[in-house]
């Protein structure tokens, strides 16, 4: 699988880092995995055809990994009016509930074309050749974290903190996209610091790390070294537009 990070950042970042979103792609199959604001123009800053996405993975409801959900329908309905109907998006228990409010919201447009839901709750899904499955991160009541096993493995934080339970679901990951928030002074409830981050890699013996959803505070030259303290393998500082194998 190839992976863009479209997003990398916070609400709290500069220009050059999005809040959070990743592009997955096998072979000429494409889905998104969270939708924050201002992806829907990193998706055309890359060319990228939203009439061939028509798989969407959601972590939880927070507006900085899905604010563009309705911009991104909205484009997708301009350009087919039946085009909605064909995606599938893949979220938290109450994504019906959450996406119900806001179609409310929407007029007759998008009741043209409405997405199929699927809620996960411990139930597995297939995504091309690779089986999904997802685990809570108490981030929020409804926060879910994602792990893809195919011929690799890919285990996607979403929000979360240091979580033992989370950290046996992300074990022996190929490659784990690990949120990294917070310098260690600076510690907030459901997310993670720098220290933490690589003993969380370190104990799920993860193959590589990618450290993502940087507040401007961490986001620092040091920043692989103060996890390196914990964590021995590769470690990657996610940038926007970058590209992980």
């Amino acid at each position: 699988m190839n992976i863009t990070i479209l997003g990398s950042g916070t609400l709290l970042s500069d220009v050059s880092r999005k809040p959070c979103a990743f592009l997955l792609q096998q072979g000429r199959e494409r889905a998104l995995l969270d939708l924050g604001p201002a992806i829907l123009y990193q998706l055309k800053s890359l060319r990228i055809d939203v009439l061939e996405l028509n798989t969407v993975f959601f972590t939880h409801f927070h507006p900085d990994h899905c604010a563009d959900l309705i911009p991104f329908l909205l484009n997708r309905y301009l350009l087919h009016k039946e085009a909605n109907r064909h995606l599938t998006i893949f979220g938290p228990v109450g994504l019906k509930s959450w996406f119900g409010t806001m179609a409310g919201l929407q007029g007759s447009w998008l009741q043209q074309g409405l997405p199929r839901l699927v809620e996960m709750n411990g139930n597995k899904v297939n995504w091309l050749d690779y089986e999904v499955n997802t685990w809570p991160t108490h981030h929020t009541t409804e926060s879910i974290a994602y792990r893809f096993d195919g011929e690799r493995t890919y285990f996607f934080s979403g929000d979360t903190g240091f979580e033992p339970d989370l950290i046996e679901f992300a074990r022996g990951v190929d490659v784990a996209f690990l949120e990294c928030s917070h310098r260690d002074e600076d510690k907030m409830d459901g997310h993670l610091t720098a220290s933490e981050a690589g003993q969380f890699a370190a104990r799920a013996q993860t193959g590589r790390l990618v450290v993502n959803h940087l507040y401007p505070e961490n986001d620092t030259d040091d920043l692989p070294r103060r996890i390196g303290r914990f964590y021995k393998g590769p470690v990657t500082v996610a940038a926007d537009l970058m590209q992980i194998d």
